[in-house]
């Protein structure tokens, strides 16, 4: 009798998860089951209170060991970004759970994938909601041109098929940009694009001193004062933050279209 019912309590025990991204942890608290998560990142810093989560190392190289003790029953990490570190993981006996987060799609079926281990996926369908609630935004009658600027030194902007272009697309705008992923861009770049909004990120970005720069001060966007520094996490984490930052975006464009001319 005393084993049945140790089995019983073993086997109805809550899952203890580790996260490895701080998207992932912000997936975890919006499905609300931040009470499993037993650890995360030294990155993971929204919300609140996952900063009081045990810290268990950065992205790539987690300290193992403090994993182990966490006794997990799986550790959420974004593919391919983190394949080998799954692969170290699986090696010293943890499971693992990967989500690909490329796109709003992605990461809505990396919502349903963890929210099955718990058998609810009503948060997936929340965020399908909420997609399906920015796509009926209005077009503008013509798209503002948009440069997404990652980093400064070097400077690199996103191209098509990224979440950031999405970010883009979805708020009514079109990419300046039409290579594929992440590159490397120059002023010359971004002149020639011609864009008519610039976005910063980075605690140091200065919209008025970037809009100085030689190449850049011929724009349109820094003609018409249309260069903004946005919160660096909600638009370039790839989690259910994603919403804000299309609407943020949007309001922005809203507020550099004058007198409705170009709606």
């Amino acid at each position: 009798m005393t084993v049945f019912f140790l089995l019983l309590l073993l086997s109805s025990s809550p899952l203890r998860l580790v996260s490895l991204a701080p998207s992932l942890t912000e997936i975890v608290y919006y499905l609300n089951i931040d009470s499993l998560l037993v650890g995360n990142t030294i990155y993971c810093n929204y919300p609140e209170d996952a900063k009081k989560k045990t810290h268990v190392g950065d992205l790539i190289n987690p300290n193992i060991e403090r994993i182990k003790k966490l006794k997990p029953d799986y550790i959420l990490l974004v593919s391919p970004m983190q394949d080998r570190l799954a692969y170290k993981l699986n090696k010293a006996g943890l499971n693992v759970l990967k989500c690909r987060q490329d796109n709003f799609i992605d990461i809505a079926n990396c919502m349903k994938k963890i929210g099955k281990l718990v058998q609810d996926t009503s948060g997936y369908v929340r965020f399908m909601k909420e997609i399906k609630n920015i796509d009926t935004l209005s077009a503008f009658r013509k798209k503002p041109k948009v440069v997404f600027v990652l980093s400064q030194r070097p400077m690199y902007a996103p191209g098509k098929n990224t979440f950031i272009d999405e970010i883009i697309h979805k708020a009514g705008g079109e990419n300046a940009f039409s290579f594929n992923g992440y590159k490397m861009v120059s002023v010359e770049k971004i002149h020639l694009a011609n864009p008519d909004i610039i976005i910063l990120v980075g605690e140091k970005s200065n919209p008025q001193r970037f809009s100085k720069k030689l190449g850049i001060r011929e724009t349109d966007a820094s003609q018409k004062h249309c260069i903004f520094k946005v919160d660096t996490d909600v638009f370039t984490r790839p989690g259910p933050r994603v919403i804000n930052a299309v609407l943020e975006l949007r309001k922005i464009m809203e507020n550099c279209i004058k007198d409705g001319k170009n709606q």
